[in-house]
């Protein structure tokens, strides 16, 4: 037997949207990174809220971010919250460098490639 046979089309329907909103749809902050609800936390926010990628990389390590460590998105997507797109820095000044490498990287493939190298 079908499960929307049992409680109905709409039901179903209803019931899957709830359930996407509670996984995927959550608010996202001003600098667009994704936001999950957990007053208990230690490093939340005063609104109760904290952000989903350092959530999810404590939660696959096992253990608290200190305040000053970073979580970085390998490919840059800020919604990318897979834990393997997740590197642990120590502090901003780390961050920043990897971002500057980053665009300087990105720069020199662009040149490279509209001069018919392939680097």
């Amino acid at each position: 037997m079908k499960l929307n046979t049992i409680i109905g089309e709409h039901n179903v329907r209803q019931k899957l949207v709830e359930f996407y909103q509670m996984v995927f749809d959550k608010p996202l902050n001003s600098k667009g990174y994704r936001l999950t609800r957990l007053p208990w936390h230690p490093n939340c926010y005063k609104s109760g809220y904290v952000l989903q990628h350092r959530l999810i990389w404590e939660l696959a390590n096992g253990r608290f971010l200190k305040i000053k460590e970073i979580i970085h998105h390998v490919d840059h997507n800020k919604l990318n919250n897979n834990p393997d797109n997740l590197m642990l820095l120590r502090s901003n000044a780390e961050h920043k460098r990897i971002h500057k490498l980053d665009k300087i990287n990105a720069n020199y493939n662009i040149i490279t490639t509209g001069l018919g190298f392939n680097c």
